[in-house]
C-alpha cells in the first residue's frame, strides 16, 4: 500500500514492485487502479500519524530534511522530472540518498513527473528499472503512458 500527502495536485504513485498505481486526492476520494480494474472508494479518516514529506533538490537539502525529522523525502533524477532547473541527483547520488534516508528511518519517493515523448520510452524503461533496483519506497509520476508491458 503506498500513503501520499498531496497539498494542490492530484499525484500518480506506483508501488515498484508491481503494476499497481494509486492516485490520492484532497477531497479523500481514493482510485486504485490494480489489473485493469478501476474502483472507487471513500477514504476515512483514522488518527494516524500525518507523514512530513519535504523535498530534496540536492544533498545539502536531503540532509537537512533528515536533521530536522522528515518522515519522508522526494528527489528526483536530472534525466525525467519537471524541476529541471534544480541540481537534482545523478542515478549514483540518488543510490546514496536511498541508502543515507533509510539508515536514519526515512522514506524516499523519486519523481519521475515528464510528459514523455515516445523516443524517450526505452531510456525511462531503464531509468525506472534502475530506480526500482535502488529501492525508493515509490515513484511520483504525471504520466502513466510511461508505463509499458514488455
Amino acid at each position: 500500500m503506498i500513503k501520499m500527502v498531496n497539498l494542490h495536485f492530484s499525484f500518480y504513485l506506483t508501488s515498484l514492485s508491481s503494476h499497481s498505481i494509486f492516485l490520492y486526492s484532497l477531497n479523500c476520494l481514493s482510485y486504485e487502479l490494480l489489473d485493469r480494474d478501476i474502483s472507487m472508494t471513500t477514504t476515512t479518516r483514522t488518527k494516524e500519524k500525518v507523514e512530513l514529506l519535504a523535498p530534496a533538490g540536492n544533498f545539502e537539502k536531503l540532509e537537512t530534511a533528515i536533521h530536522y525529522g522528515a518522515d519522508a523525502v522526494y528527489l528526483a533524477g536530472r534525466e525525467f522530472s519537471l524541476r529541471n532547473f534544480s541540481e537534482n541527483f545523478t542515478v549514483d547520488e540518488i543510490r546514496s540518498a536511498v541508502k543515507l534516508a533509510h539508515g536514519h528511518g526515512v522514506k524516499v519517493y523519486a519523481a519521475c513527473n515528464i510528459y514523455a515523448r515516445n523516443e524517450e520510452q526505452d531510456l525511462i524503461a531503464d531509468y525506472l528499472k534502475t530506480l526500482g533496483e535502488i529501492g525508493p519506497e515509490a515513484v511520483i509520476i504525471a504520466d502513466p503512458g510511461i508505463f509499458r508491458e514488455g
